[in-house]
Formats: structure tokens, sequence, C-alpha cells
């Protein structure tokens, strides 16, 4: 869903929101994006165990 290696551009949050069906599902894709984002950065520092799904 996002492109430069996980790095979400200005505005792109944004779009996601816009663009979503409803408020719950626009909170539930930047949330996602979030988790995926922080999943790349911890597996490519080699930090697997580090747990993303604490909020």
């Amino acid at each position: 869903m996002l492109k430069d290696g996980g790095k979400v551009k200005p505005g792109e949050e944004w779009t996601a929101l816009n663009t979503a069906p409803s408020p719950l599902g626009a909170w539930f894709a930047l949330l996602e994006s979030v988790v995926a984002s922080q999943r790349r950065q911890s597996e490519s520092l080699g930090k697997s165990s580090l747990n993303v799904d604490a909020h």
C-alpha cells in the first residue's frame, strides 16, 4: 500500500482517510499503515521480537 520502503509521504494518511468508506474504516486503514510501517522498520533493524501490536 505504501511506497518508498514504508515511509509515509506528507498527506498520504489524509488520502487514506478521505478514500475510506467510513470514519471507522479510515481509522483502521490509518492504523494498518502505521503498524505495517513499524513492522517493516523493526524487521530492517533485526528486531523481529519487538511488539508492534501493543497499541
